[in-house]
């Protein structure tokens, strides 16, 4: 499945949905917004049953980074130039080893 015409993002733009998506948050919400949906994400995953723990601390890992990201900038955008780095193969096919 494709995106639909005019709405390929860059790294930064992305990043920065994906991760108020785990804050259960869309791109027009505010730095308040972004404080309180952690506060009650975290308050919601702490109360899990016994039987979700581990599941719960994997969610609660998850909302922490995206509020530690979406808080910082700085940190944001380490991670976007760490996803690029990433995300483009060393050699490419055809091409030289070296560019």
């Amino acid at each position: 499945m494709s995106a639909p015409a005019g709405s390929k993002t860059t790294g930064p733009e992305k990043l920065e949905r994906e991760l108020l998506a785990r804050l259960g948050l869309d791109t027009s919400a505010t730095p308040e917004d972004v404080s309180t949906a952690h506060q009650a994400v975290s308050a919601y995953l702490l109360a899990a049953p016994r039987s979700l723990r581990t599941w719960a601390r994997a969610q609660a890992a998850g909302a922490d980074e995206a509020y530690a990201l979406l808080t910082d900038p700085a940190a944001l955008a380490r991670a976007v130039a760490l996803v690029g780095a990433g995300a483009r193969p060393a050699v490419r096919p055809g091409e030289p080893a070296t560019p």
